[in-house]
């Protein structure tokens, strides 16, 4: 776990992480230029990112059917895949 939170949170910042009911972990990422969702597996190696115009991404959530929510403060909306 040691090398995912490196990896996922240097050298930006980290709002919100979230362990989802697959082992999959979700991580807001912002900072120096960078607005993402990074998704990585339960073992930490890295899945996905979701870069879709964020501006400062506060929250992250996952419902019982594998959507995502993303609360993306700095445009005050609700983004889901």
């Amino acid at each position: 776990m040691q090398h995912l939170r490196h990896y996922a949170l240097a050298p930006t910042r980290s709002s919100s992480a979230l362990l989802g009911n697959k082992g999959h972990v979700y991580v807001n990422d912002y900072g120096l230029n960078i607005n993402r969702l990074q998704i990585f597996g339960s073992s930490g190696n890295f899945l996905m990112s979701y870069n879709n115009g964020f501006n400062s991404p506060s929250g992250v959530a996952v419902d019982g059917n594998g959507n995502i929510f993303v609360a993306d403060t700095g445009n005050s909306r609700i983004q889901q895949w």
